[in-house]
């Protein structure tokens, strides 16, 4: 074998870590458990995050497995703007679809989603402990510094439509979008099932504007990520 030709790699963690208060210096079990689960020891550097805009360049300082805490120290901190912005209304779908759409949400700009009831939504509610969590990991593994809301109640399509600069995505829409309502930052996308013809009548009434975008039907939970792709362009 000719040892020229063999690379050594050394695994980079390219992620942030969450801590609700970067300042304290020392965190324990649950929040510990991520990084022992990337295997951090003493000497490692890291990136903290409280998810809150703050963002820290750490080094580990004790990594102790049996008490399950971590000490480390701050190098420097920077602070960012959130550029999060608008609302994402979502139709409730199947918990597993709701848990997908929650792991991409932290690539949208969305500072905040709200489930909805409607006609055809699914009847599985929101653990919204769950979705939480998977949140948090979500916005660690994309470097983010602003974590999205979960708004932990689901509210009634007539709450939605009484909203100003909405959207509906209808794949029923035949028209084309434009650009003043690529401009709107809030977002309806219904369940699997689609509209209603109540609902669809509730749209009239409340003169809701919708949108199709580029004769896809996207699945209900990537929805909402399309549209956001779409007029952050």
């Amino acid at each position: 074998m000719n040892l020229a030709n063999i690379v050594c790699v050394v695994n980079t963690i390219t992620m942030n870590f969450y801590v609700p208060d970067i300042r304290i210096g020392i965190i324990s079990s649950p929040i510990s458990d991520h990084f022992f689960s990337m295997r951090l020891s003493s000497g490692d550097p890291c990136s903290l995050t409280d998810l809150k805009g703050n963002t820290a360049a750490a080094v580990i300082l004790n990594a102790d497995k049996k008490n399950r805490t971590i000490e480390y120290d701050i190098n420097s901190i920077k602070t960012s703007d959130n550029a999060r912005k608008g609302i994402l209304y979502q139709a409730l779908i199947d918990r597993s679809y709701q848990e997908k759409l929650i792991e991409v949400l932290p690539f949208s700009h969305f500072k905040k989603i709200v489930f909805v009831a409607t006609d055809n939504a699914s009847p599985q509610q929101p653990n919204y402990d769950r979705l939480e969590g998977i949140l948090i990991r979500s916005c660690c593994q994309c470097e983010t510094a602003w974590k999205p809301h979960i708004q932990k109640e689901v509210v009634t399509i007539d709450k939605v439509l009484s909203k100003k600069d909405i959207i509906v995505m209808d794949s029923s829409f035949n028209d084309t979008q434009s650009e003043s309502k690529q401009k709107k930052n809030a977002c309806f996308v219904g369940p699997e099932g689609g509209w209603s013809d109540n609902e669809q009548e509730l749209f009239k009434q409340f003169s809701a504007s919708k949108i199709f975008y580029s004769g896809i039907v996207y699945p209900a939970w990537f929805a909402g990520l399309a549209f956001s792709m779409k007029t952050a362009t």
